[in-house]
């Protein structure tokens, strides 16, 4: 079972995918990876709105993993804004993959 769930996002289409994902885990925090938030919280079921949200700066990578031995569980999106350029030279997804201190759920 899955305790404590973390969401980073950077609130492209791909990453809005993982939100069914997240209302049915309940998420604890919400890692936003933009200081433009839009207001995640209309996107969130009930269930999931007292989860935390946290705007990180910084390589989106490293600032999730930083924090990963915090979580359970970190839930998140295959690719971002990163466009073309970014997958061929590897994703935030893949990163967080290879490093991270729990599981990682990625969701295409």
């Amino acid at each position: 079972m899955f305790m404590r769930v973390s969401y980073p996002t950077d609130l492209s289409e791909n990453s809005k995918r993982a939100i069914r994902c997240i209302n049915a885990l309940k998420p604890d925090t919400v890692h936003v990876m933009d200081e433009d938030t839009f207001d995640i919280k209309n996107h969130l079921i009930d269930e999931a709105k007292s989860a935390e949200i946290e705007v990180l700066i910084g390589e989106p990578w490293i600032e999730i993993v930083k924090r990963s031995e915090n979580y359970d569980l970190i839930v998140l999106g295959a690719f971002g804004r990163g466009g073309i350029l970014k997958r061929l030279l590897g994703s935030t997804a893949e990163a967080v993959l290879r490093h991270s201190k729990c599981s990682v759920l990625v969701v295409r």
